[in-house]
């Protein structure tokens, strides 16, 4: 019969450690990758403490727990290696495991290869074996396929013999610091809160592997990772387990000193095992009796059944991690393997008992000293070294049960319980709740001060006082000058400006008002990457990432940043800085994706195109968008190149030019290694296709553009291409020879003035009714003339008018400091003799000639030339009882002064252009009408007139403008217009001596010859391409005359008058009158 005695010399508490040497791989044969018969390679076998139906070639074929990582301890001595423990990566810098691992000697005596005591290696994978022999080869670290070592070990001070050095299993609790950070391996995060119930659990280890019934045998593959599953069978400390086992020697924490610290417990339950075999076992009070070896591999020490992956523990999975992972959204650590109880010595089989140290009563100790820091920049401006800037932030790894089975990131308050934590009790025991079980502690303890020491000023959330700066640490005394590593958040708003050389792990950007600045001449090293999601970086120094990934915001720069990687998701990269020309370095390949942006500066310094750079040294794949601002002035056809690379896939989705200058756009093209943007410029005739004058004008200079004569019109191109959006259309406007319009305007107007005073001539001439001076080509009988007619045939007649007036502006009328003076400013007058004889009763025959001059004011800018005009006429006038025709004919010349106005971007270009052009007119016209003697003093009667005018206007070249001046070529208008309508008078008498004679018309206007006046130019040095604009007349309109004349007396007299065309436009007559007459 098996037993186990009170005597306690039959049952062993076992660690779960190992150290086997590993043998020199230069003797071994390569086992590396095992082999069938065929020399085909095959899975790697299983290393798993299982049920005998699921075998040892059952290993994590489906990396269920990638976290877990193999622990092995190189000698610094001898240089050699052995099998340790087993761990679990809880962030790329911090491994998790049990203190009894590593607390045969005291923790100072870790850190790098060959320069401490001894190192702790770590291979994470399902195996560890190539990792083992390639570190082998040559110490190779773990970025390049071997293992990474440890800087440091921070050991519980409860079990670190420098300590308290409590012996095991008491605070099992470890941490490895790592020489590099490991980013291929998913980490698995801590739970700070103990359970409140019994739950399915994942086991896992690197350790002796076997079956259930052959026990730790270690047949199978040493290298290889085991998972299997168990569930939670007590929380409980080892005297509960022993008071319930040997009731006689309760309370064994006091009797034999067993540990009162709380456990995680699991067994290794026989999933083939009988109720015979269950019964075969007899627990007494001070002993158990068994019958064989079967009824010892069937106790069950906790309720319930073996589960499909039932495992168990054994020597090397120490230090592994208890996984939740059914209670909450993801799995959970929530403990450590610590080691199992073993009473009769089977060696980790059927019936064995597997006890874990929980986190939550250390959490004060795991918040405080993992090496691995989550800090982030304080609001405001600070400098990187100022340790006031800097916050210690919650571990994203750490979370805790928020009471209502939800997991929540935080942390304990207060101060851990530690070695004194005896709760909660839970779960039964060989059938025995233990729920009410004492909580007192073992009376070796009591009176032991765990208060942790302090380590450095980063003891958990909240902490400052600090710089963030990796260091491996410095062996010497335990929790002095610890490693430490660093992920640095800039997630508030201010600036960070770098003033000392600085390396972390890890660096993020993620406020749209935080800045990273790092000057020139610094170098900033973040060894798992830089991420950038918002804000601006300014990189001017050297950036060392091992990848970046931006994301967000801005990146700008003249510095380098090496990198593997730089990829470029959602932000814009700005080489040189916005508005200012640079270089920005990449040490590696750039990748570009649709949503991020190369945001490049060009311009002009003297006459070279200059533009921003990004340099890459690696290989660039292109997408999204190319910006190419233009804060100083471009042209067309610049070119510049933005970017170089080793090779270049792909290309930018699309280039924008940003320049407030809508004729130019940018255009990009891979070419060879680099990428070249192109200045190139719209078509002006397609932007302007709705107006016909512009077009013309835009089209003349499109030819000129892209026909290859840019270089010769490069001032042109130069104020039309740097117009705004707002100014480009005064721009290209002023271009236009609109003032050549003026030419027709001005000639026409000078006609209708003589032809006007003529008019009234032959009115008087015949006594007629003066609404028919509504049908003269002026219009009106708005002109008072200086006459006297002749009254019988033979007779001579002369008439005469004087004319002056103001035509200055309100700024330049205040020059005169009186009248006198003011009347120096008098612009425009005119002067018309004629003479004419009667020849019958009816019939009379004359001659008339008038000069006019249009000046403009000598205050100011230089004046443009004036306007004069010298014209003659014959005239005739026939009565015919009521009925009545006139007829004139005439020729005139003119010289006619040319003003064109610079507007919208030339007004910085020239003042305004002038030229002098010739003219020539003849003209003529007749009118017909009758009047009918309706009543006494009132007659009304219809009138018909048409009036002919050619003008040949000639051309000019403008001066004043320089380069920007035009030709305007010779051109004939020629206007010939009819008139229909209505006259009507009154002829009254008022008072005794007064007399009224009111009149009016309204006629119906025809122009019947030209309605478009068209100007044709070109640019000086252009004669080959010319463009023409147009003004369109209005061919009809309605011409209205109304007027009285009061004689009062013999001697005074008022007359009132006034005309329009209605609905003519640029040639219309439209005047106003007031005559005064008093006879001395």
């Amino acid at each position: 019969m098996l037993e186990a005695q009170g005597t306690f010399q039959g049952f062993r508490l076992d660690p779960r450690r190992f150290e086997v040497a590993v043998p020199d791989a230069s003797v071994l044969p390569d086992f590396r990758v095992r082999r069938t018969l065929e020399g085909k390679p095959v899975p790697p076998q299983s290393e798993l403490i299982v049920r005998d139906d699921v075998g040892v070639d059952f290993g994590d074929p489906d990396n269920l727990v990638p976290s877990a990582v193999q622990l092995f301890r190189l000698d610094g001595d001898s240089g050699g290696i052995f099998f340790n423990c087993t761990g679990t990566l809880i962030n790329p810098r911090t491994v998790l495991s049990a203190a009894h691992c590593f607390n045969s000697a005291g923790s100072e005596t870790y850190g790098l290869p060959f320069e401490n005591d001894s190192t702790i290696l770590v291979a994470p994978g399902q195996s560890s074996e190539d990792r083992l022999f390639t570190f082998l080869g040559g110490s190779v670290p773990y970025s390049e396929g071997g293992m990474a070592s440890s800087t440091d070990v921070v050991i519980h001070p409860a079990a670190n013999q420098e300590n308290i050095g409590l012996p095991f299993p008491w605070a099992d609790v470890a941490f490895i610091a790592l020489d590099e950070p490991i980013t291929d391996v998913p980490t698995l995060p801590v739970l700070l809160s103990p359970l409140a119930e019994l739950t399915r659990v994942i086991q896992v280890g690197y350790g002796t592997n076997g079956t259930g019934s052959e026990g730790a045998v270690n047949t199978g593959d040493p290298f290889l990772r085991r998972v299997g599953e168990n569930m939670l069978g007590a929380i409980a400390s080892p005297a509960d387990l022993l008071d319930t086992a040997f009731p006689a020697f309760a309370p064994t924490r006091d009797t034999v000193a067993a540990e009162s610290q709380a456990f995680y417990f699991t067994d290794f339950d026989n999933p083939d095992r009988t109720p015979e075999q269950q019964a075969g076992c007899i627990f007494e009070a001070d002993g158990i009796s068994c019958a064989d070896l079967d009824a010892v591999r069937a106790i069950d020490w906790f309720d319930g059944d073996a589960l499909p992956q039932e495992a168990g523990t054994a020597p090397g999975d120490s230090g592994s991690a208890l996984i939740v992972a059914d209670l909450y959204d993801f799995p959970v650590v929530s403990a450590v393997l610590s080691g199992g109880f073993d009473f009769f010595g089977l060696g980790s089989s059927y019936g064995d008992v597997s006890f874990y140290n929980p986190l939550y009563p250390f959490f004060e100790f795991i918040t405080e000293n993992t090496p691995y820091k989550y800090v982030s920049a304080q609001a405001g401006d600070g400098n990187w070294s100022d340790p006031d800037h800097w916050t210690q932030d919650l571990d994203p790894g750490f979370f805790i049960d928020d009471g209502s089975g939800n997991l929540v990131n935080a942390i304990p308050t207060g101060n851990e319980p530690g070695i004194f934590e005896a709760g909660p009790k839970l779960g039964t025991i060989l059938g025995q709740d233990i729920s009410g079980n004492s909580t007192a502690p073992t009376a070796s303890i009591i009176g032991i001060d765990t208060s942790l020491p302090e380590s450095s000023a980063l003891l958990g959330p909240g902490s400052t006082g600090f710089v963030p700066n990796n260091t491996d640490g410095n062996p010497g005394t335990a929790f002095a000058a610890p490693a430490q590593y660093f992920d640095v958040m800039l997630n508030r708003e201010g600036r960070t400006t770098v003033d000392i050389d600085v390396e972390i792990d890890k660096l993020s950007l993620d406020h749209g008002r935080a800045q990273f600045v790092l000057p020139t001449g610094r170098s900033f090293t973040t060894i798992i990457g830089y991420e950038q999601l918002s804000g601006l970086a300014r990189i001017d120094g050297r950036l060392a990432a091992a990848t970046t990934g931006l994301f967000g915001g801005l990146l700008e720069g003249t510095g380098t940043i090496a990198s593997d990687v730089v990829a470029n998701v959602g932000a814009g990269v700005a080489p040189g800085g916005v508005f200012g020309f640079g270089t920005l370095t990449v040490d590696g390949d750039y990748i570009q994706a649709s949503g991020g942006a190369l945001l490049i500066d060009a311009g002009r310094q003297g006459r070279r195109s200059v533009a921003d750079l990004l340099a890459v040294t690696g290989d660039a794949s292109l997408a999204g968008e190319l910006i190419v601002t233009a804060p100083f002035r471009t042209r067309f056809g610049d070119e510049f190149s933005v970017l170089t690379a080793n090779s270049i896939a792909g290309e930018f989705d699309a280039t924008t030019l940003v320049a407030n200058r809508p004729v130019l756009f940018a255009e990009s093209r891979v070419e060879g290694n680099e990428v070249i943007v192109t200045v190139n410029a719209r078509s002006l005739r397609r932007m302007f296709r709705g107006n016909r004058n512009l077009q013309s004008v835009g089209a003349a200079v499109d030819t000129l553009r892209f026909d290859g004569r840019f270089a010769e019109f490069v001032g042109l191109f130069d104020v039309i291409d740097g117009s705004g959006i707002a100014s480009l259309v005064p721009t290209l406007s002023s271009l236009a020879p609109v003032n050549a319009f003026g030419q027709s305007a001005t000639a026409t107007n000078f006609s209708q003035r003589f032809t006007g005073q003529i008019s009234q001539r032959t009115l008087a001439l015949r006594g007629g009714n003066r609404a028919a001076a509504g049908f003269s080509p002026a219009g009106g009988a708005v002109n008072a003339i200086a006459q006297s007619g002749p009254s019988a045939p033979g007779q001579l007649g002369f008439f005469s008018t004087v004319s002056g007036s103001f035509l200055v502006t309100p700024e330049q009328r205040n020059t005169g400091m009186n009248a006198l003076e003011e009347a120096a400013f008098t612009q425009a007058g005119e002067l018309t003799l004629g003479a004419d004889m009667r020849m019958t009763e009816d019939f009379t025959f004359g001659f008339a000639m008038t000069s006019v001059r249009n000046g403009m004011s000598a205050a100011g800018a230089q004046p443009r030339g004036d306007d004069t005009n010298v014209s003659g006429a014959a005239y005739a006038a026939l009565e015919m009882g009521r009925g009545f025709t006139d007829a004139y004919l005439g020729f005139s010349r003119q010289d006619l002064g040319i003003e064109r106005a610079s507007a919208g971007d030339f007004r910085r270009a020239f003042g305004n252009a002038r030229a002098n052009a010739e003219g020539r007119q003849i003209f003529g016209g007749m009118r017909l009408g009758y009047a009918f003697g309706l009543l006494p003093g009132l007659e009304a009667g219809p009138v018909a007139s048409v009036d002919y005018v050619s003008s040949d206007l000639g051309g000019y070249t403008e001066f004043g403008a320089g380069q920007f001046g035009l030709t305007v070529l010779d051109r004939n208008f020629t206007s010939v217009g009819a008139k229909a309508g209505l006259m009507a008078s009154l002829d009254t008498g008022i008072g005794r001596k007064g007399r009224l004679s009111a009149f009016g018309s309204v006629a119906y206007s025809r122009e019947v010859a030209d309605t478009v006046d068209e100007v044709t130019a070109h640019f000086a040095g252009a004669e080959d391409v010319p463009f023409s604009i147009v003004n369109p007349l209005d061919p009809e309109w309605v011409s209205v005359t109304a007027g009285a004349d009061f004689a009062l007396g013999s001697r005074f007299t008022i007359g009132l008058s006034a005309h329009s065309d209605l609905g003519r436009g640029v040639l219309s007559n439209d005047e106003a009158r007031v005559n005064v007459g008093f006879r001395f």
